[in-house]
């Protein structure tokens, strides 16, 4: 397993530049001639790329709980912004300080083996912008477009109501140009009550929602969905995903067990 780091607040293509230049260096270092890609959240548009610029790199591209469609928390956040005027600059660059700052002492991704360089070109804005349904995803999906769902999601009550009434409906094409693309993911937001996720971050996304939603704390169900979907309804929020913060997650949820049950997967 190798670990890469992209700028956590960067638009589509810069975050798939950086994810490209990765597995360049990562395919040199290990001799593989292929990679399967597991993304998270964002993650997922960054595989996207990489996967339709260098199809010969991808064996697979897996999503957890991955943003393929936008969020409303996007637009809330930038009429928000916008409502209160220069305000709104201090707290995008306030915002965008503490994204960094947090990047910073994460470090860069590191296993031992492969060390990724430290991309800390971030922006709230951008990432408020890169967020959106539109116009960011809906140019983004018609421009990378494989194993999107053909049922489009977002055009029932602004991606509210969900990714579909049932996985088949929800999912798209289980292989294009030779790679497997699968995704899975969760639609409760609220899981554990220790957990300052649960108890701070996700209540205060909530009111830039405007209104509610199928979503797991920061991004619709609607879109979580890429190629097969295995299941969307894990008892998991956006931070459990990645066993955030410090593995508090609901009761009887094993969120590695999830990736390790994964990893073994018979490919198509």
């Amino acid at each position: 397993v190798y670990v890469v780091n992209m700028s956590s607040a960067a638009l589509h293509e810069k975050r798939g530049e950086e994810l490209r230049s990765s597995i360049r260096q990562i395919l040199a270092l290990s001799g593989a001639s292929k990679v399967n890609l597991i993304a998270h959240s964002q993650g997922a548009t960054a595989s996207r790329y990489v996967a339709a610029l260098e199809p010969q790199w991808i064996a697979s591209v897996s999503c957890a709980h991955c943003m393929n469609e936008g969020t409303q928390f996007a637009d809330g956040f930038k009429a928000t912004l916008a409502a209160i005027g220069v305000g709104g600059q201090i707290v995008d660059a306030g915002v965008t300080l503490l994204l960094e700052l947090l990047e910073l002492i994460s470090g860069p991704g590191s296993d031992g083996d492969y060390n990724a360089p430290l991309n800390v070109d971030q922006s709230m804005m951008d990432l408020a912008s890169g967020s959106q349904h539109a116009p960011s995803y809906v140019e983004f999906n018609a421009a990378y477009p494989a194993a999107m769902p053909a049922y489009k999601c977002w055009n029932d009550n602004g991606g509210r109501n969900g990714p579909g009434a049932t996985l088949t409906q929800a999912s798209g094409a289980a292989s294009v140009n030779g790679i497997s693309y699968y995704s899975w993911g969760g639609n409760d937001p609220y899981t554990a009550w220790l957990d300052p996720f649960d108890i701070i971050v996700i209540p205060l996304a909530f009111q830039f929602m405007g209104g509610e939603a199928k979503w797991d704390g920061l991004v619709p169900t609607c879109g979580m969905a890429l190629g097969k979907a295995l299941r969307l309804d894990y008892k998991a929020n956006h931070f459990d995903a990645i066993n955030h913060a410090l593995a508090i997650t609901a009761f009887g949820m094993n969120i590695p067990s999830i990736y390790y049950t994964h990893a073994n997967r018979p490919p198509y």
